[in-house]
């Protein structure tokens, strides 16, 4: 699915309609990989949030006793069960978002680590189960009792090992950034260095852009696929997809971005610069390497996305800041408004701090002596101001 939108984060996915009976053979190495007592590794990126019941990813196409991995979507949001050798179950840390990553892990012989299940980057349950693995071979999803998968998949991957921590969260790392997805552990690069360090408090939304050629990884745009996601930035423009986007990343950069996960309802004056409100959502970047200038886009209020930045006074400007404090030292740059979209380009450095502003409604009266024929004197008088439009935030004396 390659039209706007069936793509995942400009990624296209492959849909999978039960009824048309749509399943792919895996190859013998795979099906050889996935038996008897070997350990291996797998990693599947995925959409099957319209798809109720057993949802199978990789089954076996016949016998008994072959490797099964399924989602169970009969309780979807509360309780979600796979199958992987045997039974794991959780209480529902899948998302149910437009994209999920599920990691299966064999180590055949440790206690407890048979079978581990990690979704999105999180060790989620694990399981004994020392059965030999044996099927005459394999569906990507289907299984032999004609149960089939209904959603998009974006990618399988398959190791024919068990991967040491460090290596699941470097393929985490790269299918996190392709597909929008946000992970709870660190950002690795293929080198095992972190471009994104969790626990600073933007580990929100976190997305971004980077190219590796190692891993086939070359994301030239990305929006957070999260619920909530606000800021989408590209290499230079913004394409219909990524592939679309003509511009190339050098091989080992990255920029990523997170956010505090303040309210983006409304424009407030709190640690707002003289003469702005803003947004008390603020954003961090990471950069690694030098990736140059991004075209960053915002939705306008009268964007039809369900996420869109409040109704601004005249203009939006976006505010960057080294140290988080809007209030002084940020770098004010104009946006222009393009349909419904606020956008403009820059170039971030690692470390940065970024938020949106508008222009602050400040009425100010000048110094007048009021003469009224009724108030001779030195009688008391009285002034009213009345507010038509906003949030009374004056001062007088």
């Amino acid at each position: 699915e390659n039209d706007a939108a069936s793509l995942t984060n400009f990624n296209p996915m492959v849909r999978f309609t039960p009824a048309q009976n749509d399943m792919l053979n895996l190859a013998a190495g795979v099906n050889g990989s996935l038996s008897g007592t070997n350990n291996f590794t797998t990693f599947s990126a995925f959409d099957n949030s319209s798809g109720a019941g057993a949802n199978i990813i990789i089954g076996p196409t016949g016998g008994t006793g072959g490797f099964e991995f399924f989602v169970d979507n009969s309780a979807k949001g509360s309780l979600t069960r796979y199958l992987v050798g045997n039974l794991i179950t959780t209480a529902g840390n899948m998302r149910d978002q437009p994209i999920e990553l599920l990691t299966t892990r064999r180590e055949f012989g440790v206690p407890g680590n048979d079978y581990g299940m990690f979704v999105n980057g999180l060790l989620d349950g694990g399981s004994d189960n020392t059965a030999p693995l044996t099927s005459p071979g394999l569906f990507l999803g289907r299984n032999a009792a004609g149960q089939y998968f209904n959603g998009d998949m974006g990618e399988i991957i398959v190791y024919n090992q068990a991967l040491s921590t460090s290596d699941l969260q470097k393929i985490h790392t790269y299918l996190a950034i392709k597909y929008g997805a946000t992970l709870t552990h660190n950002y690795l690069s293929s080198n095992g260095s972190a471009v994104w360090t969790v626990g600073g408090g933007y580990d929100n939304n976190i997305t971004g852009i980077a190219r590796e050629n190692c891993q086939g990884l070359h994301q030239k745009q990305s929006r957070s696929v999260d619920a909530g996601a606000l800021v989408t930035m590209g290499l230079g423009t913004i394409a219909i997809d990524n592939a679309s986007n003509s511009n190339d990343l050098t091989d080992g950069t990255f920029l990523l971005w997170g956010n505090n996960n303040g309210a983006i309802t409304d424009w407030v004056l709190a640690g707002a610069p003289a003469n702005r409100e803003i947004l008390s959502r603020k954003w961090k970047v990471a950069e690694t390497g030098t990736v140059g200038t991004v075209k960053l886009r915002v939705p306008d209020n009268s964007s039809t996305l369900p996420t869109k930045l409040p109704a601004e006074t005249i203009a939006v400007y976006l505010l960057v800041d080294a140290d988080g404090d809007f209030s002084t030292g940020a770098t004010e740059i104009p946006m222009t408004l393009n349909g419904t979209d606020w956008e403009v380009s820059t170039d971030f450095a690692n470390g940065d701090f970024f938020t949106f502003a508008t222009q602050a409604c400040n009425l100010t009266v000048a110094n007048t002596t009021l003469d009224h024929p009724d108030c001779p004197g030195d009688a008391n008088a009285s002034i009213m101001l009345d507010l038509d439009n906003g949030t009374p935030n004056y001062d007088y004396n």
